[in-house]
């Protein structure tokens, strides 16, 4: 087992150093040319970057060796980062224990996300129709990014988003990336809750600091999906029969003949 043949060896040169014996054991990063993330796809590829997590050049790499066998630990990682970048992704989140001291440094807290004001401003002045349209916009634009499209090759919004192609890291990654342009803290699973983007974007209506004159009625919302879940339930002549009682009734208020 790969995972465990590594423990092994981290544990190993832990126990030769508290002993006194020479030993170094190195947790490797992503390498440019060789190993396992240089195998992975373009798409893959790419996704680390966005993280900021970058390719180790052979030749950084062996100055990096050099260094560490020189030095007096036990074990170290070595690997390529662009850590405000890493950092981001933590927004909005708990971030990692190791990494708070380092997220002091670069001055990196969370804050108001750049886009929340300017987007807030154009939804009040919106109407209901209008703000739907506008959050799909932003959502697909985000959706394709997430994918690695092309400006020109954007989704349905009614396209499901694992027909799409999105994995499991891209819908975190999309939830993520919405958390920090917002500054608004969403459910993680979102992504998964909500199928397609124009789901989502009703879901991102609710989350976003609107006055509630500007949201939508959720109780009318309710009130219409759950009517609709009667009807699915009803028979052919369930339905036939409740559509002439309504026309009648109709018929009666409006004081027109009957035929």
């Amino acid at each position: 087992n790969y995972a465990a043949a590594n423990a092994f060896m981290d544990a190993l040169m832990q126990e030769r150093y508290r002993q006194g014996l020479p030993g170094l054991s190195i947790n490797w990063g992503a390498w440019a040319d060789s190993g396992m993330a240089a195998q992975l796809n373009h798409q893959a590829q790419q996704r680390m970057q966005a993280q900021g997590i970058k390719p180790l050049e052979t030749g950084l790499g062996l100055q990096a060796l050099e260094q560490a066998i020189s030095g007096d630990k036990a074990q170290l990682g070595i690997f390529a980062v662009d850590w405000p970048q890493f950092i981001k992704q933590f927004d909005g989140q708990i971030i990692p224990p190791a990494l708070t001291e380092l997220a002091e440094e670069l001055a990196l807290t969370v804050q108001q996300g750049p886009r929340l004001m300017e987007f807030i401003e154009q939804l009040q002045q919106a109407d209901q129709q209008q703000r739907q349209l506008q959050l799909v916009d932003y959502l697909t634009g985000m959706v394709t990014k997430v994918l690695r499209r092309s400006p020109g090759d954007r989704p349905q919004a009614r396209e499901g988003f694992f027909n799409l192609g999105m994995d499991s890291l891209m819908a975190m990654e999309l939830v993520t990336t919405i958390q920090r342009d917002l500054g608004l803290t969403l459910s993680g699973t979102a992504a998964f809750e909500y199928a397609n983007i124009e789901e989502l974007a009703g879901y991102l209506e609710t989350c976003l600091p609107l006055p509630q004159s500007a949201k939508r009625d959720v109780f009318d919302v309710d009130l219409e999906t759950d009517a609709m879940t009667d009807i699915r339930q009803m028979s052919v002549e369930d339905l036939q029969t409740s559509l002439l009682q309504e026309l009648n009734q109709l018929e009666a208020n409006l004081q027109l003949p009957k035929h």
